[in-house]
Order: C-alpha cells, then structure tokens, then sequence
C-alpha cells in the first residue's frame, strides 16, 4: 500500500510500488493531497487535473482501489451526485467540511466545482 508525504508543499508519494501505481494514479493522489477542506471536485475534475481529461472512469477506478489513504469524500459525480459505495459516511465527511448534501447531492461547498458564487448585495 502507498503512502504520502504530508509535507506542506506538493505532497509527494514516498512509497511506491511501481507495479500497482501508474503515473496517471500518482499524479492524481497528489492532487488530491493538495485540496483544501470543503473543496468538492468530480471526478472528470480529478482526471483532468492529472493530465486524462475524459478519463473520469479511470479516476473512479483509482479511488476504488487506492481511496482509504486519500481524502475520497471529496469526489463526486458531475452532477453532484455521490457514488452509491458508501454514501453515508461520503455524506457525514463532507458535512463535517461544511459541505452542504442533500438527498445523496451536493448542493453547496466552501470551495470547488459546487461552491456558490458570493450574493452581488444588489437586490433587484
């Protein structure tokens, strides 16, 4: 099993077993490593971030083998939705980030692909 560095900077995996992490996985739990609490991205999101735009079911596949040592709660489908694995404890997680779930969807975040733009104070 991988491990990752918790170095301040871009965290870095230090322990690699090169025959079950491909590039494309390392670089995506790097990503990962690096989003802030409250931070909901997609899946579509994750791949594209580690260089695969379009490879959204390989990210889901990553997170279903390598996800209990990175924070997973943050991922989700692209129209909110949480995957159907574990959608209680994927629920309580991001509601201890101030992740707004409703009815298995995130409906607000602090900060991410779900993050609600700040009121303009006009009123119209």
């Amino acid at each position: 099993m991988s491990t990752i560095d918790e170095a301040p900077s871009r965290p870095i995996l230090t322990t690699i077993d090169r025959e079950i992490m491909t590039d494309f996985e390392i670089e995506m739990a790097g990503f990962l490593k690096e989003l802030d609490r409250g931070h909901v991205i997609t899946f579509g999101d994750l791949a594209a971030a580690a260089g695969r735009p379009g490879a959204a079911r390989m990210a889901g596949r990553f997170l279903s083998k390598h996800g209990e040592t990175l924070p997973w709660w943050r991922v989700v489908y692209s129209c909110g939705y949480l995957p159907p694995n574990n959608p209680d404890a994927q629920t309580e997680k991001l509601h201890e980030e101030c992740v707004t779930v409703s009815n298995g969807r995130v409906i607000d975040a602090p900060s991410g692909r779900f993050a609600k733009p700040p009121p303009t104070g006009r009123l119209s």
